[in-house]
């Protein structure tokens, strides 16, 4: 019966570290105040553009967490003047839920010296279910056309092998459990 409490409780502090080093979900609070029409809220933003996501990568470094989504523009309004360019969403409640192979209309921030964009402002996809950008889109006028170097519906390759990042998490975690688990257990019959 110790032998098996020894055992338990070597297990558990092994375990405290994983849940430690574990992902954590996005807790900051987001403070919305959309601008009232496209002018007032391209006049607010560093870039307006509409474009399609070809790519998404979660980018971790120490201090900070966000979302990089490359994307192919198809007309910019304001300060976008490449047909590819990368925008940016830090790990928050404000995050904008990038999606590869959808068309989203932009209204960019420079936020330390990139094009960032959030969830509460007018930067919405491109789609039936959002008819407010086509009036925005209306309103905003004729822009400056882009040649989009990826036909939309062409996988990218990240997109191919990405795999959700808590399945990693979870099939590493449960691995060291098992192992771990299996040389206690063995370590246990032999005495």
């Amino acid at each position: 019966m110790y032998r098996k409490l020894k055992i338990f409780g070597i297990f558990l502090l092994l375990l405290g570290p994983l849940v430690m080093l574990s992902p954590t979900e996005r807790t900051l609070a987001c403070s919305c105040m959309i601008p009232p029409s496209a002018q007032a809220a391209k006049a607010e933003a560093a870039a307006v553009f509409l474009g399609t996501v070809t790519d998404v990568k979660e980018v971790s470094r120490r201090t900070e967490g966000y979302y990089e989504a490359q994307v192919n523009v198809q007309e910019s309004w304001k300060g976008v003047t490449q047909a590819n360019v990368k925008v940016y969403s830090d790990f928050s409640s404000c995050s904008f839920d990038f999606e590869v192979g959808k068309s989203y209309l932009f209204y960019a921030y420079n936020v330390q010296q990139r094009l960032d964009v959030i969830n509460c402002g007018r930067s919405r996809e491109l789609s039936t279910e959002y008819p407010e950008t086509a009036a925005d889109i209306e309103e905003l006028g004729a822009g400056t056309r882009f040649v989009s170097k990826q036909a939309v519906g062409e996988k990218s390759n990240s997109e191919e092998r990405r795999a959700p990042t808590w399945a990693g998490w979870a099939a590493g975690g449960s691995l060291v459990i098992l192992v771990i688990s299996g040389l206690l257990t063995q370590k246990a019959t032999r005495r």
